[in-house]
Protein backbone atom coordinates (compact mmCIF):
# COMPACT_ATOMS: atom_id res chain seq x y z
CA UNK A 1 0.00 0.00 0.00
CA UNK A 2 1.11 3.39 -0.50
CA UNK A 3 -0.14 6.58 -0.11
CA UNK A 4 0.47 9.29 -2.78
CA UNK A 5 -1.41 12.79 -2.51
CA UNK A 6 -1.08 15.11 -5.38
CA UNK A 7 -0.14 18.85 -5.26
CA UNK A 8 -1.69 20.65 -8.28
CA UNK A 9 -5.08 22.04 -9.27
CA UNK A 10 -6.90 20.70 -12.19
CA UNK A 11 -4.93 23.06 -14.40
CA UNK A 12 -1.42 22.13 -13.49
CA UNK A 13 -2.13 18.39 -13.39
CA UNK A 14 -3.70 18.78 -17.02
CA UNK A 15 -0.57 20.31 -18.00
CA UNK A 16 1.59 17.98 -16.55
CA UNK A 17 3.05 19.91 -13.77
CA UNK A 18 1.35 18.50 -10.54
CA UNK A 19 3.50 16.91 -7.67
CA UNK A 20 2.63 13.73 -6.70
CA UNK A 21 4.50 12.37 -2.82
CA UNK A 22 4.57 8.92 -2.51
CA UNK A 23 4.98 7.35 1.31
CA UNK A 24 5.74 3.60 1.39
CA UNK A 25 7.91 0.87 0.24
CA UNK A 26 10.46 2.29 -2.41
CA UNK A 27 9.39 -0.42 -4.68
CA UNK A 28 6.17 0.14 -4.95
CA UNK A 29 7.09 3.62 -5.97
CA UNK A 30 9.30 3.10 -8.53
CA UNK A 31 6.07 0.52 -9.98
CA UNK A 32 3.40 3.52 -9.32
CA UNK A 33 5.81 5.98 -11.55
CA UNK A 34 4.66 4.19 -14.90
CA UNK A 35 1.36 4.52 -13.36
CA UNK A 36 1.86 8.53 -12.98
CA UNK A 37 3.81 8.60 -16.01
CA UNK A 38 0.89 9.85 -18.55
CA UNK A 39 0.20 12.93 -16.32
CA UNK A 40 4.00 13.82 -16.65
CA UNK A 41 3.91 14.64 -12.79
CA UNK A 42 7.08 15.30 -10.33
CA UNK A 43 7.10 12.30 -8.26
CA UNK A 44 8.90 11.97 -4.75
CA UNK A 45 9.26 9.16 -2.33
CA UNK A 46 9.03 10.73 0.82
CA UNK A 47 9.62 8.32 3.22
CA UNK A 48 7.47 4.81 4.73
CA UNK A 49 3.15 5.30 4.62
CA UNK A 50 1.20 7.68 5.88
CA UNK A 51 4.33 10.35 5.53
CA UNK A 52 3.09 11.83 2.25
CA UNK A 53 0.10 12.90 3.49
CA UNK A 54 1.83 14.21 6.64
CA UNK A 55 3.72 16.14 3.73
CA UNK A 56 0.62 17.24 1.66
CA UNK A 57 -0.51 18.73 4.73
CA UNK A 58 2.60 20.95 4.92
CA UNK A 59 2.69 22.04 1.61
CA UNK A 60 -0.95 22.86 1.84
CA UNK A 61 -0.30 25.21 5.39
CA UNK A 62 2.69 27.02 2.83
CA UNK A 63 0.17 27.41 0.30
CA UNK A 64 -2.73 29.30 2.19
CA UNK A 65 -0.39 31.10 4.06
CA UNK A 66 1.14 32.30 0.62
CA UNK A 67 -2.40 33.07 -0.89
CA UNK A 68 -3.81 34.76 2.95
CA UNK A 69 -0.46 36.93 2.44
CA UNK A 70 -0.87 37.63 -1.14
CA UNK A 71 -4.75 38.95 -0.30
CA UNK A 72 -2.86 41.25 2.80
CA UNK A 73 -0.55 42.76 0.16
CA UNK A 74 -3.03 43.72 -2.25
CA UNK A 75 -4.85 44.89 0.82
CA UNK A 76 -2.18 47.06 1.56
CA UNK A 77 -1.73 48.51 -1.70
CA UNK A 78 -4.77 49.17 -2.45
CA UNK A 79 -5.30 51.05 1.02
CA UNK A 80 -2.53 53.19 -0.35
CA UNK A 81 -3.98 54.13 -3.34
CA UNK A 82 -2.77 51.61 -5.63
CA UNK A 83 -6.16 49.92 -8.12
CA UNK A 84 -6.63 46.01 -7.17
CA UNK A 85 -5.44 45.14 -10.71
CA UNK A 86 -2.61 46.84 -11.23
CA UNK A 87 -1.72 45.42 -7.60
CA UNK A 88 -2.40 41.85 -8.55
CA UNK A 89 -0.26 42.56 -11.93
CA UNK A 90 2.29 44.28 -10.20
CA UNK A 91 2.97 41.26 -7.97
CA UNK A 92 2.72 38.63 -10.62
CA UNK A 93 5.37 39.71 -12.65
CA UNK A 94 7.55 40.15 -9.74
CA UNK A 95 9.58 37.79 -7.87
CA UNK A 96 7.14 37.14 -5.48
CA UNK A 97 5.07 35.90 -8.41
CA UNK A 98 4.01 31.57 -8.22
CA UNK A 99 2.07 29.40 -9.84
CA UNK A 100 -0.68 29.14 -6.27
CA UNK A 101 -0.36 33.03 -7.03
CA UNK A 102 -0.84 33.08 -10.57
CA UNK A 103 -3.72 30.75 -10.19
CA UNK A 104 -5.94 32.96 -7.61
CA UNK A 105 -4.27 36.05 -8.82
CA UNK A 106 -7.61 36.63 -11.19
CA UNK A 107 -10.00 35.90 -8.38
CA UNK A 108 -8.26 38.69 -6.05
CA UNK A 109 -8.65 40.88 -8.94
CA UNK A 110 -12.61 39.99 -9.44
CA UNK A 111 -13.66 39.91 -5.93
CA UNK A 112 -16.63 41.60 -4.56
CA UNK A 113 -18.18 41.71 -1.08
CA UNK A 114 -21.10 39.45 -0.83
CA UNK A 115 -23.20 42.07 1.42
CA UNK A 116 -22.71 45.20 -1.14
CA UNK A 117 -21.05 43.72 -4.14
CA UNK A 118 -18.50 46.40 -3.76
CA UNK A 119 -14.60 45.43 -4.72
CA UNK A 120 -13.32 43.99 -1.20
Amino acid sequence: MLDSPISGSPVTVVAGNASVMVGGDCGGVRARQAGHARHRPKVTHIGANGMACQMKIAVNLLLMVEVIAFGEAIALAEKGGVAREVAVDAVLKSVAASPVLGYRGPFISKARCRMCRSPT
